[in-house]
């Protein structure tokens, strides 16, 4: 699995409730700085904008709720290139989250 797809897998486990904050922030922190150093850009543009995400929550700017609405299009739809072709791709996220 590449880092952005293991980003969005661990991502999509905490907006569904299978795991917590504090689990999903435990793995992403050392995953953050491995991915800043070797993977690809778009593992590290996707790590940067979690990161961004979690630092403006840890700072009280969101509540939890607000968190989950800020990192929930991260999961929803993002770009798979084959080749030269780029192709929209989506996830299925329960919306009653």
């Amino acid at each position: 699995m590449t880092d952005d797809l293991k980003l969005r897998d661990w991502l999509t486990r905490y907006l569904a409730g299978e795991i917590s904050l504090s689990e999903f922030d435990e793995w992403f922190a050392p995953t953050a700085w491995s991915t800043e150093r070797v993977a690809s850009p778009d593992a590290q543009t996707l790590a940067h904008a979690i990161g961004l995400r979690l630092a403006e929550y840890s700072s009280g700017y969101w509540s939890e709720d607000e968190l989950r609405s800020q990192l929930r299009p991260l999961v929803e739809r993002y770009v798979v290139s084959f080749g030269r072709l780029p192709r929209t791709a989506s996830a299925s996220v329960p919306t009653t989250i």
